[in-house]
């Protein structure tokens, strides 16, 4: 007589006997955002209009804890449903179309989510192609001075050389200058020698 008159909530019977579809194995950190996401891609399944709205009025009614539980007990988040469906029955009376600001909301949030994680991946590329791009130029800059300093040398040697050049050039036209001096002394003396 006492159980009949005190019967256990649903919420506590599904907690403990109902086997967990999803959420159960998950961390328990999970955010009221991932739950959210969780939430309202199982509402899509069956209310794809009004999924939005839906995972919005369920998450501003119950606590973290019974999101958790109605994501784990799919006859639980029926029930939740049909109760906020007739809540929702009420308001479309007044000119609701079924296209409510939360789902518009949820739908740019994914969206800007998904746009967040495009301009992420872009900015890792472009990063990688400016690593590529330095070290590139720093790989040119070494060869270039490389070879500038293999240029460096080889003017030095060049130009030793035509020091070299110049000094045997100077010293060829000092012996052949010597040597037109003695030839010319020497037919002097012979003439001379004639003369007498």
């Amino acid at each position: 007589v006492l159980l009949r008159q005190c019967p256990i909530p649903p919420r506590q019977v599904s907690a403990s006997s109902s086997m967990p579809s999803r959420g159960r194995n998950e961390e328990e950190g999970e955010n009221e955002e991932e739950l959210g996401d969780q939430l309202y891609e199982e509402i899509a399944r069956d209310q794809p209009e009004l999924a939005g709205k839906l995972t919005g009025m369920l998450m501003q009614s119950m606590s973290r804890e019974e999101v958790m539980e109605v994501l784990e007990d799919e006859k639980l988040l029926q029930r939740r449903l049909t109760e906020a469906l007739k809540l929702l029955d009420g308001s479309d009376k007044h000119g609701s179309n079924g296209k409510t600001k939360s789902g518009e909301d949820s739908s740019t949030l994914r969206s800007l989510r998904e746009q967040v994680r495009e301009l992420e991946d872009e900015r890792d590329s472009l990063h990688d192609e400016l690593k590529e791009a330095e070290t590139w130029a720093e790989s040119m800059q070494l060869e270039w001075d490389n070879k500038e300093k293999g240029w460096q040398q080889q003017i030095e040697e060049l130009e030793g050389k035509a020091k070299e050049a110049k000094k045997k050039v100077a010293e060829s036209e000092k012996a052949r200058a010597e040597a037109i001096e003695s030839l010319r002394l020497s037919q002097e003396q012979k003439e001379e020698v004639k003369a007498f």
